[in-house]
């Protein structure tokens, strides 16, 4: 029990910056209607509020019959340790999970980009 309160208190103690319910996550993207052919770049981008959070789990969804995920970019994201990096784990459902010691800081502070390309026509979107 003493090294299960030693490592608990280790964890908290070297990722102090633990809130819930201060962030918000968004989405740039130009195109929201799409044609056969399309490339569509939609980048993902969190909002802490000038309350830090250091621990981020995510699932994305999207309609494949509507568009294919062809990339997914990373690099330079605020997630410093990805516990699960982004990976397509079903189809229409992208999943990541990561921290960050010290904490997301930023106001609007990058996590990743996705990048598809247009099956059918219609309307494109993430959730």
């Amino acid at each position: 029990m003493k090294h299960i309160f030693s490592l608990l208190f280790f964890l908290l103690g070297f990722f102090p910056a633990i809130v819930f319910g201060a962030t918000d996550a968004f989405w740039e993207s130009p195109k929201q209607l799409v044609s056969v052919g399309d490339g569509i770049e939609a980048t993902l981008f969190v909002d802490v509020h000038n309350e830090p959070i250091n621990a981020i789990e995510a699932d994305i969804l999207f309609d494949e019959r509507i568009v294919e995920l062809t990339e997914m970019v990373y690099g330079g994201s605020g997630i410093v340790f990805w516990i699960h990096s982004p990976k397509e784990v079903a189809p229409g459902k992208i999943r990541f999970s990561g921290i960050t010691p010290g904490g997301i800081t930023q106001p609007k502070e990058f996590l990743l980009t996705l990048r598809f390309r247009a099956r059918a026509p219609g309307e494109f979107s993430l959730t």
